[in-house]
């Protein structure tokens, strides 16, 4: 009786950590995003399209990239409340060639080339 015991939780056991290294080769990549993968700490080129995509478990680790299209901008305090970026800054403050004082305010938008993104 014992010994049945023992070999149904040692076959549970087993089949949990089989389940485990199963979901760990599973990567789910969101829409507007893409994954590097990372073999020992080492950028293998591969990159993990949205959808479901592979690794190697335990040796590949993968980093997330956003593909989106991202707005940086440098606007007043008073303005930034009614800004639709996703990155808000202040301007920059800074004097001309000739001493005068001038506040620069600019706009970035930028999005990660999916392709390049290694």
């Amino acid at each position: 009786m014992i010994k049945s015991s023992t070999r149904i939780i040692g076959l549970v056991a087993i089949g949990i950590v089989v389940i485990i290294f199963i979901f760990s080769t599973i990567r789910i990549v969101e829409p507007g995003s893409v994954q590097v993968v990372v073999r020992l700490g080492k950028v293998t080129g591969t990159i993990l399209k949205p959808g479901l995509n592979f690794i190697m478990p335990i040796i590949d680790k993968t980093y997330i990239y956003n593909t989106k299209k991202v707005i940086y901008e440098t606007t007043s305090e008073e303005k930034q409340r009614y800004s639709n970026a996703n990155y808000k800054d202040y301007p920059v403050d800074t004097n001309t060639k000739d001493g005068q004082q001038v506040l620069i305010y600019y706009t970035i938008r930028f999005s990660v080339d999916p392709e390049k993104v290694t």
